[in-house]
């Protein structure tokens, strides 16, 4: 198997990325080193979380990440009463399991996920009955 070339002096078989872009092919034509890239993509199933004052799930306490690379989650002013069980995880599938703490009032909050350039948003949402 023929080697692709360089970039830089690192092959460009080990090169994932080029500013932050993940690069999905890297070849060669003549000489002339040809890069396609795969544009970040992160999206979440489901996007609204609801619980009850309790802090038991009305539906399910979890939800799926599917992501084109390696991700982040940011819990947005960062409220105290809400847990997740993962803040960063790999491309693909992936679930993420949120506990809430008891109350007696409305509550709402907001998860940030990143991968690259691309952003998803999860909605907590805690009843206060």
């Amino acid at each position: 198997m023929a080697t692709l070339g360089s970039l830089n002096h690192v092959p460009l078989s080990k090169i994932v990325s080029i500013n932050h872009v993940s690069i999905g092919k890297a070849a060669s034509f003549n000489h002339v080193e040809i890069v396609t890239s795969v544009p970040d993509s992160i999206s979440t199933d489901p996007q609204t979380l609801e619980y009850g004052w309790d802090g038991l799930p009305w539906l399910q306490d979890y939800f799926y990440v599917t992501s084109s690379g390696a991700w982040t989650l940011t819990k947005i002013d960062d409220p105290g009463w809400l847990n997740p069980d993962k803040f960063s995880g790999s491309a693909g599938t992936e679930k993420v399991t949120v506990q809430v703490d008891q109350t007696q009032e409305y509550r709402e909050a907001t998860l940030q996920l990143q991968t690259g350039t691309a952003i998803a948003y999860v909605y907590i949402i805690q009843y206060d009955f």
